[in-house]
C-alpha cells in the first residue's frame, strides 16, 4: 500500500472478542465509511492470524486485550505486515504503545462516530509510508523489551518514520493538529498528530505539559522567572509561558 487508496479498496477486517463490539463497528463503517469493505471479523487470536492470513487486508481494527491473548500477540504471529492498523480497546493504558508504532488511530469503547470518522480520514496519510512492516516491527521489539526504558521515540514523516532520543527533544509545541519537535541540533521536525498524543508518553521521559501548547524537556531548563504561572527558558534560549494552573507542579518537579 505505497499509493494512496482509493475508495473502492479498503479491505478491512475487525478482530475484537466481543461480537456485539464487531458488529457495532461493522455497522458504523457501512453508515459513515462506505468506503470501506469488511472482508471477515474475528473474535480470538488464532482465528484474527487466519482472517489476516487468507484475506490480505488493507485496514485492520485490532482490539487489545482478548481472553485468548492481546492484539500484539495476533502481530507477533504475522510474517509480514502490508496492512495499516487502528487499535481499538477500553483501556487507555495501552495508547502509548499504539502511538509508538505511529498506528492510524487508538479508538476507545465504546466507539465514538466523531472518533472513527477522523480515524478513517487519515488511512490515506498513512498509505503514502513504505514501512509499516518496519514500524510494527518496532513496536513488537518495544514491547518484548518492556521492562527496560525505551531512550527513543519514534516520529512518522511521509516516508515511513524516525527515531529520536529523548535527551535530543528539547521542547515540543502544538501547532492546530500538528506537533513540532525542536531538538538540540536546531532541528524541528513538524509531525501532523496533535501535541495531547505525546504527552503521556512524554511524561514518563522527564518532559511535562506546562501550557496547552508546550512540553518542555525539565532538564534542559535554563531558568525559571515567577509571574502568574511564570516563565521557562530553554537550552536554546526560547522563552516559554507556564499555565497558572501548572506552575506549581513546575516548581516542585524543578526542585
Amino acid at each position: 500500500m505505497n499509493a494512496a487508496l482509493s475508495p473502492a479498496m479498503i479491505k478491512t477486517v475487525i478482530i475484537d472478542d466481543e461480537y456485539s463490539g464487531r458488529e457495532n463497528l461493522e455497522a458504523l463503517l457501512a453508515r459513515v465509511a462506505p468506503e470501506v469493505e469488511v472482508v471477515a471479523t474475528a473474535g480470538s487470536v488464532k482465528e484474527g492470524v487466519r482472517v489476516i492470513k487468507t484475506h490480505q487486508p488493507d485496514l485492520v481494527f485490532l482490539d487489545v486485550e482478548m481472553p485468548t491473548g492481546t492484539g500484539f500477540d495476533i502481530l507477533d504471529q504475522l510474517p509480514h505486515f502490508t496492512f495499516h492498523l487502528i487499535f481499538i480497546s477500553a483501556y487507555y493504558k495501552y495508547a502509548i504503545d499504539a502511538f509508538r508504532v505511529s498506528a492510524i488511530d487508538y479508538l476507545l469503547k465504546p466507539i465514538k462516530v466523531k472518533e472513527l470518522q477522523e480515524a478513517i480520514g487519515k488511512l490515506n496519510q498513512f498509505a503514502r509510508m513504505k514501512d509499516q512492516e518496519n514500524r510494527i516491527a518496532f513496536l513488537l521489539d518495544s514491547l518484548k523489551t518492556q521492562q527496560d526504558t525505551p531512550t527513543r521515540i519514534m516520529l512518522p514523516t511521509l516516508n515511513g518514520f524516525q527515531l529520536h532520543h529523548f535527551n535530543d527533544i528539547i521542547r515540543c509545541q502544538g501547532e492546530r493538529n500538528y506537533t513540532r519537535f525542536f531538538k538540540t541540533n536546531g532541528e524541528s521536525i513538524l509531525v501532523s498528530k496533535n501535541i495531547s498524543e505525546y504527552e503521556a508518553l512524554l511524561s514518563e521521559h522527564n518532559f511535562m505539559r506546562v501550557h496547552r501548547s508546550h512540553i518542555i524537556n525539565l532538564g534542559m531548563v535554563e531558568s525559571y522567572a515567577k509571574g502568574k504561572g511564570g516563565q521557562v527558558v530553554m537550552s536554546d534560549g526560547s522563552v516559554i509561558d507556564v499555565s497558572r494552573d501548572r506552575k506549581n507542579e513546575l516548581i516542585s518537579r524543578l526542585r
